[in-house]
């Protein structure tokens, strides 16, 4: 199986930058930034092509399984979704290292 590979830039501070996504593929290239990413800002976030990404596999798992079963499927649309929580409690935690055992009871 290939290895698939994507990328990302960030310019600038975590609040006040910016940044793009892209897949390897060259299939899709986005805009990132705090706000789209831990709140409700334009733009993509990797908690999305995680959610898209799996939404895909399922499909495709989906479909495999029902052919196997002699069942011949025309459509399969799966929804998947991601959660920035986690990373923000990583991010705290960084943060709090960072800070030599500071708060950053903002992000949790």
């Amino acid at each position: 199986m290939p290895t698939r590979n994507g990328s990302a830039v960030w310019e600038g501070t975590l609040r006040e930058g910016k940044g793009k996504v892209k897949l390897g593929s060259g299939a899709f290239e986005g805009a990132y930034s705090f706000t789209s990413r831990f709140e409700d800002g334009a733009g993509t976030n990797p908690e999305e092509l995680i959610g898209a990404a799996h939404a895909g596999c399922f499909s495709m798992a989906l479909s495999a399984g029902l052919s196997k079963a002699g069942i011949s499927p025309k459509r399969i649309e799966t929804n998947g979704e991601g959660s920035s929580g986690t990373s923000r409690r990583r991010l705290c935690d960084y943060v709090d290292r960072a800070r030599h055992n500071g708060r950053c009871s903002r992000y949790r």
